[in-house]
């Protein structure tokens, strides 16, 4: 479904709010687990999950944009 003119500005920015709330989360959730364990691994598994997340998240909005296109 194409979002309408008056709300690209709006859906765009609660896309990104959204984008940026979740990776800070996770961010926090998987630095209190590298802080538990006492391992630089964890801290590893934490920014490639980030990284991950972020990707997977961009070409799902890809895939939605050429979908409405």
């Amino acid at each position: 479904m194409k979002t309408p003119a008056a709300y690209q500005g709006r859906s765009t920015a609660l896309l990104r709010f959204v984008g940026i709330f979740l990776t800070l989360i996770m961010a926090l959730v998987l630095g209190f687990f590298e802080g538990r364990v006492k391992s630089s691994v964890a801290l590893y598994f934490s920014a490639g999950a980030i990284i991950l997340l972020v990707i997977f998240c961009l070409v799902l909005l890809q895939s939605a944009r050429e979908k409405n296109a």
